[in-house]
């Protein structure tokens, strides 16, 4: 490999990180779980002694490097292993049957047939790198490989996320920061988060923090002038090809042929495969997608957010964005704006400025980490389970009180523990007097305004803040005129949020036009979500007319792969059952969903349906 190349440095350094064992991707997040820790020979042990594996950890915190290090002493050791593209992978058209010939055709060190034909480790490397639901299809492939060829096991590396595909049967493991004696041994200074990071501690030398780090590794080759194009380039990569290869075609229209030599010479271009071509660490695209985002305030709308992360597939490209904005107002402005478009891509980014600049201010920091704590109390068990692993990433004291607090009351007075309003700008303050108002209070009409609210975490506050007062008949119904909106696609689908938790016929009504008319699916996700409350609150008489009236409206769009049906199956999954028998109440809708669903999905049907009955079970045991 040429010595220019940052995995150089890579391939031949000894971080001394260790890697810890988990059973659940809850264990992977929770710091203070006490699993064993190994290093590689012991992980070596690990991941021939199980079937299946998955290794997760957070991007540059070397999940490749420690895979292609475990694959080399497995063969000094005669156990042969081959590494696959999870990109690569993704290609084929049937991943039902995995066997020797993808491991033959697909390998990225194909050196010995032999080997590929019978390994005994097969790395998927990289699922974060494709899209969420073919992640998932790659997993629930691989159980079967391993069941009929139990010489065989397979290592799956990934970003830190919960993954339905891996089964209970799967170990997992991440991987621990790099100890604060190497940061010091390697660097000669005292550690920062990047540093603990094994991508952004090879390039130490480049800066002290991520951005630092990333914009100092693309300096060298190209010049400051020539920044700004590469960056277009790179976005525009993302915008067409809608995956991580990088254009040569547009690289050498916006910076010349000798800056695209230099890169493949540097090994920081890599080519995989006869047409595609990738930098050599994706964070390395997704600085330069994300330089282009921050200059461009033009594309800090849904449109460019889905651009850079692939429809919200990784977030890193909007986190690293925050490293090429100056003010602290611009900063606060594309937080909300993103929350806006998805509130756990903004507390991604709050978890990885902790790495980079710490440009994200306190107020916004507490309202983001406010709205995830709140969402702990949802009905919908899905819901619970996301907000709380976001808020086990944070891996902050203030993040971990709010998983502790035991209600909403708890999560208020630890947020009033770090935070007044006068700590903060204007809306803060607007944000934090709807936010720590007791549930049940009287509403008023200013409540009800704030749902048009310019600014994105004062309009969601209020939403989510008129769910748990009390209404006026005025006031619901100037809620209702707010979910026809015809100005703002978000403050109807703030105001379908807000109307899920009250009932009434004329509510419901009003829900029920939005999700058969309305044109925007953001708005039909957030009346089907709102309607399934009122269901689940409904006397228990009515909710089987309920049920069939909701699966007449949305039947063509529930029959069908999309983002309704998988909602429409979240909100089914409810804590706790409401009274009465919820599974004989829906059971007209779960016979449409199962006569509709492929195998993917009547396993998932059957899965809620066992989840449903054992807590039926533990209830009635109760």
């Amino acid at each position: 490999m040429n010595e220019n190349s940052d995995a150089t440095v890579t391939e031949s350094r000894n971080f001394g990180y260790k890697i810890r064992l988990a059973r659940t991707f809850q264990q992977v997040l929770d710091e203070t779980t006490d699993g064993p820790c190994v290093d590689l020979t012991g992980f070596a042990q690990v991941v021939r002694h199980n079937a299946c594996t998955l290794l997760q950890a957070r991007g540059g915190a070397g999940k490749t490097r420690t895979a292609t290090r475990l694959g080399r002493l497995l063969e000094e050791q005669g156990a042969p292993s081959v590494i696959v593209s999870a990109l690569a992978l993704a290609q084929e058209k049937s991943l039902a049957r995995l066997g020797a010939e993808h491991w033959i055709r697909l390998s990225v060190n194909p050196d010995d047939e032999t080997v590929m034909t019978n390994p005994s480790l097969i790395v998927i490397d990289g699922l974060n790198e494709v899209d969420r639901e073919t992640g998932e299809r790659i997993l629930e492939a691989i159980g079967p490989y391993t069941a009929t060829n139990p010489q065989t096991s397979v290592l799956v590396t990934d970003r830190l996320a919960r993954r339905n595909g891996a089964s209970p049967f799967w170990m997992y493991a991440t991987l621990l920061p790099v100890p604060d004696d190497m940061i010091r041994a390697i660097t000669g200074e005292e550690p920062t988060d990047a540093y603990g990071i094994p991508f952004y501690l090879d390039r130490h030398k480049k800066g002290r923090a991520a951005g630092e780090i990333l914009y100092e590794s693309i300096h060298r080759y190209v010049s400051a002038e020539q920044l700004p194009h590469l960056a277009t380039a790179a976005y525009l990569s993302y915008e067409e090809h809608k995956k991580r290869t990088i254009d040569r075609d547009k690289v050498i229209e916006a910076v010349g042929t000798a800056v695209w030599e230099g890169m493949i010479d540097g090994k920081v271009v890599e080519q995989v495969g006869p047409t595609d071509f990738y930098f050599e660490h994706h964070l390395l695209h997704d600085y330069l997608a994300g330089h282009h985002l921050a200059t461009r305030r033009d594309l800090w709308n849904p449109g460019g957010f889905d651009v850079v992360t692939f429809n919200a597939s990784s977030f890193d490209a909007l986190a690293l964005s925050l490293a090429e904005i100056g003010s602290p107002e611009d900063v606060e402005e594309l937080v909300q704006r993103v929350y806006n478009w998805n509130f756990y891509a903004a507390a991604y980014m709050l978890e990885e400025d902790r790495a980079g600049g710490r440009k994200i201010g306190n107020p916004m920091e507490t309202a983001l980490l406010g709205a995830l704590a709140e969402k702990r109390f949802d009905y919908v068990r899905p819901t619970v389970t996301r907000v709380e692993d976001a808020l086990r990433v944070q891996r902050s004291p203030l993040s971990r009180a709010l998983l502790d607090a035991h209600d909403r009351d708890a999560v208020v007075a630890v947020l009033r523990s770090v935070a007044e309003p006068t700590d903060g700008p204007e809306w803060f303050t607007l944000w934090w007097d709807q936010y720590s108002r007791p549930d049940g209070t009287r509403a008023t009409r200013e409540d009800v305004e704030a749902v048009a609210a310019d600014v994105p975490v004062v309009g969601w506050g209020a939403a989510n803040a008129l769910r748990r007062l009390r209404l006026t008949k005025p006031e619901l119904s100037e809620l209702r005129q707010l979910l026809k909106d015809r100005a703002s696609a978000t403050v109807r689908w703030r105001a379908a949020h807000a109307l899920g938790t009250h009932p009434g016929g004329t509510n419901l009504d009003a829900l029920r036009t939005a999700l058969r008319d309305d044109e925007d699916r953001w708005v039909r996700y957030g009346a089907l979500r709102a309607i399934f409350e009122q269901i689940r609150e409904a006397k228990p008489s009515r909710r089987p007319d309920l049920v069939e009236q909701l699966k007449d409206d949305v039947s063509d769009e529930l029959a069908k792969s999309g983002h309704l049906r998988t909602e429409a199956i979240r909100c089914l999954d409810v804590a706790p059952l409401p009274p009465g028998n919820w599974h004989a109440d829906i059971e007209s809708i779960l016979a449409f969903l199962w006569e509709t669903a492929d195998a993917k999905g009547s396993a998932e049907l059957a899965n809620l349906a066992e989840r449903l009955r054992r807590q039926k079970d533990d209830q009635h045991v109760a």
